[in-house]
């Protein structure tokens, strides 16, 4: 009777001992996805990660808002020669579940340019420039809102990535947005979305 006990004890060891070297196909599925939400959103939109940029003459900036009820948008400002470009990007096909996304694919956004030059451009700039710390900045006021509307500002400045991100807008803030908003011609009134012109 004892051999049968220490035969069973045995076996249900061993069958412990197997289970724990095949994980779940779950556990499998979160290692081999490394990317955070946030990474998979930008990649399937092709938006470049401005930390890897590398380049010691380039300024590059980039604006991004969530909106309540609406998909996320993006406003990037990138010097060229005597002006800068800024360029909206709006998705088209809203990702829900970055878990299904195949990162081989990108998926489909309209984007529309501006270009300005002198006066126009210096403003813009320098309104970037303002964020322009060099240091990651988290500011966020209600961290158990439910669909917040969350704002970031991402700069590279020659070398130096800054990243500020906040959960509200007041004074000098709120004019820096709506100045974007008023540039790349996306209004309350259009619901925040890309306007081209007839």
């Amino acid at each position: 009777m004892k051999s049968i006990f220490y035969l069973f004890l045995l076996l249900t060891i061993l069958s412990c001992k197997e289970q724990a070297a095949n994980p779940k196909p779950e556990a499998n599925t979160k290692v081999a996805r490394q990317l955070s939400e946030t990474e998979l959103y930008r990649k399937a939109y092709d938006i470049a990660d401005l930390k890897l940029l590398k380049d010691p003459s380039k300024f590059v900036g980039r604006f991004t808002i969530t909106k309540r009820y609406n998909n996320t948008f993006f406003i990037e400002i990138d010097e060229i020669a005597n002006g800068i470009n800024l360029c909206v990007k709006q998705p088209v096909v809203f990702m829900n579940d970055y878990r299904e996304y195949d990162t081989t694919r990108s998926l489909p956004f309209n984007q529309l340019c501006y270009w300005y030059v002198d006066a126009s451009a210096d403003s813009i700039k320098k309104a970037f420039l303002k964020y322009d710390s060099g240091k990651t900045i988290k500011d966020i006021e209600c961290s158990r809102c439910l669909d917040p509307e969350i704002w970031t500002i991402e700069i590279y400045n020659k070398g130096q990535y800054s990243f500020t991100t906040k959960d509200y807008l007041r004074g000098s803030d709120s004019a820096f947005v709506n100045m974007l908003y008023d540039k790349v011609k996306m209004f309350k009134k259009n619901n925040y979305h890309i306007k081209y012109d007839r």
